[in-house]
């Protein structure tokens, strides 16, 4: 393998899945940084991999009772967060690549949290950074605010604009560089998804479908469209076929409760 050309040497490590390349580190200098180089990172991840197939990771986070919860980043494939399900605990971020298995304690936030809302976890790609958003409500309005933190300059951002809705206490979801949540629209009466653009640092809301007594418990990313999932009957859920249209919405059974996934 010495006598090859980097270029060449470079081209056979980028078909290897993960857990090899972690094993080829140890191999030499030149190859450590070759693998651990942010260009051989990015093209690794665009390389389509030659095994493609769905994997599951069954994980045991905390005892029964304890105020731990997962936030999966679903548009980076490859990591997710823990959060504290507390205000005054909420700053106990943790992300965990399970490729790697690699973990980082995010440090605290500095910014005011009265009310938390929920959390979101994903990939920016306008400014190639990996992000954590605290989306929370301030008194005594209830104003919501969004907390980012960025890995790439190891800083908490929060955002000037405020919004009037309030978010619901689950994991918001991460499509087409924005973060999306379900939120109570005190002036409507009623619920609606908001999202926060990631570049544009702005809020967007958009129409949920409305039924009867229906609680929407759940958003979710399913074949690249926005997914929300009803109290009701959670074998069925709503997709929202052309994304920001919301004449889109379609209701479908869920993929998830054939797998016993609710």
């Amino acid at each position: 393998m010495a006598e090859l050309p980097l270029h060449i040497i470079e081209n056979i490590l980028l078909r290897l899945p993960v857990k090899s390349l972690i094993r080829s580190r140890c191999v030499c200098k030149a190859w450590r940084t070759l693998i651990s180089h942010p260009h051989f990172v990015k093209s690794h991840l665009r390389l389509p991999q030659t095994q493609a197939r769905t994997q599951f990771c069954t994980l045991n986070y905390g005892e029964p009772g304890d105020n731990y919860y997962l936030v999966v980043g679903a548009s980076t494939k490859d990591c997710e967060a823990f959060s504290d399900d507390n205000v005054d605990l909420a700053n106990k971020i943790v992300l965990w690549n399970p490729s790697t298995r690699q973990c980082n304690q995010l440090p605290p936030n500095p910014n005011v949290l009265d009310f938390l809302g929920c959390h979101g976890f994903g990939y920016d790609s306008f400014a190639d950074d990996y992000k954590v958003f605290v989306v929370s409500m301030l008194n005594p309005n209830f104003e919501t605010v969004v907390d980012v933190f960025s890995l790439k300059s190891n800083k908490w951002k929060r955002i000037q604009e405020k919004h009037h809705t309030r978010a619901a206490r689950m994991c918001a979801t991460v499509l087409h560089g924005a973060l999306h949540w379900v939120a109570y629209d005190p002036i409507l009466g009623f619920d609606t998804i908001m999202a926060f653009d990631f570049e544009k640092e702005r809020f967007r809301e958009m129409a949920i479908p409305r039924e009867e007594e229906e609680l929407y418990v759940k958003l979710r990313v399913v074949g690249g469209c926005l997914c929300v999932h009803g109290s009701k009957d959670p074998s069925k859920m709503w997709v929202m076929k052309e994304y920001g249209v919301d004449t889109s919405w379609s209701k479908m059974a869920s993929p998830l409760t054939v797998l016993g996934i609710t």
